[in-house]
């Protein structure tokens, strides 16, 4: 199972301007989506070039998905849950502006 949680610091409050936040919850939900990507691939046992393989997709793109270097594809995060027969649950807090 896959965890994506964006802490209250980032989804809330007034630290960030709201064009900030966006971004700054961007860039953390891409990089903690990307290390637990990793993880469940490493428990299959699957090399990064098999993962690719079966994936149908290069080394070079799963490796940018999990660094957190490329921006999220769906297509090849949804082949990747598939392959590593995990689930991706979203847990978002915020409050109202």
């Amino acid at each position: 199972m896959i965890f994506a949680d964006i802490p209250d610091h980032l989804s809330g409050g007034l630290f960030f301007e709201r064009k900030c936040r966006a971004r700054a919850v961007r860039f953390y939900f891409q990089i903690k989506l990307g290390e637990n990507l990793h993880w469940a691939r490493r428990e299959q046992l699957l090399g990064i070039e098999d993962a690719a393989e079966k994936a149908g997709c290069s080394v070079e793109d799963i490796d940018a998905l999990e660094t957190g270097r490329k921006g999220l594809d769906l297509t090849l995060v949804c082949k990747l849950l598939k392959l590593y027969k995990e689930k991706l649950y979203i847990n978002v807090e915020s409050y109202n502006d």
